[in-house]
């Protein structure tokens, strides 16, 4: 089923089941321009039939592509249903955090002198490529609770970015660091050990019991049909 769903997505890859590490998943209906178009109306639609005088219906969107819904729209319609002027939309013109175009490199050179680190060059790069300008908060966090050290020795994810993502990017589950606010398992299985210090970190961070540590880590390692293999 993996290997027919990928073929449909992508048919120039020719990819079949062995060449799939991963898959993200969710729920979700048609995303883009016409989804948003369509959700944001108030009032009756020869597409959607009645609605309900002074209720206005949002579709989530994806947080990186949720610009392409113009979610201005959204603010307009329930200002028509206020009767209010809306004021001069900014969401186009603001650029997301740490987006601006910078010497992500030189930066992250910046910091480790700052705090005399000479992080070793996998790390730096992995730490410039996965998060940008931000690398560097990244970095200064990581030194503050002296958590400057890989998870384990298969992966270039730091100790501190576990802790990072709990303070600073509301993960609540070991999934969400694993699988969306670190590359700990975005190219295929981890190691055990790296998980489970992973585990061990938002244990702490979160105050989970060791039966909840122990849940959370079965419910990644379910997300790699080959686990076992993968080791």
């Amino acid at each position: 089923m993996v290997s027919t769903r990928g073929h449909a997505a992508f048919p120039r890859l020719q990819a079949s089941a062995s060449d799939i590490r991963l898959v993200h998943y969710g729920l979700t209906r048609r995303c883009g321009m016409e989804i948003a178009s369509s959700c944001y109306q108030s009032r009756s639609s020869p597409t959607h039939g009645p609605r309900a005088t002074g209720v206005v219906s949002v579709v989530g969107v994806k947080y990186t592509t949720a610009r392409l819904g113009r979610p201005e729209r959204a603010i307009d319609a329930a200002c028509e249903e206020l009767r209010r002027e809306p004021g001069h939309c900014r969401t186009a013109e603001t650029l997301l955090p740490f987006a601006a175009i910078a010497d992500v490199e030189g930066r992250l050179v910046e910091t480790q002198r700052e705090l005399v680190l000479d992080l070793e060059p996998d790390i730096a790069a992995h730490l410039a490529s996965w998060y940008g300008s931000e690398a560097p908060e990244v970095l200064r966090y990581s030194a503050q609770i002296q958590a400057v050290d890989r998870l384990d020795g298969s992966t270039p994810v730091l100790a501190g970015e576990i802790a990072y993502a709990v303070a600073r990017a509301a993960a609540v589950r070991l999934g969400d660091v694993v699988f969306r606010r670190t590359a700990l398992g975005s190219a295929g299985h981890h190691r055990q050990p790296a998980l489970a210090r992973a585990g061990d970190i938002m244990a702490g961070a979160l105050g989970w019991s060791a039966a909840r540590q122990a849940e959370e880590i079965t419910a990644v390692e379910a997300r790699y049909p080959s686990a076992a293999t993968a080791r």
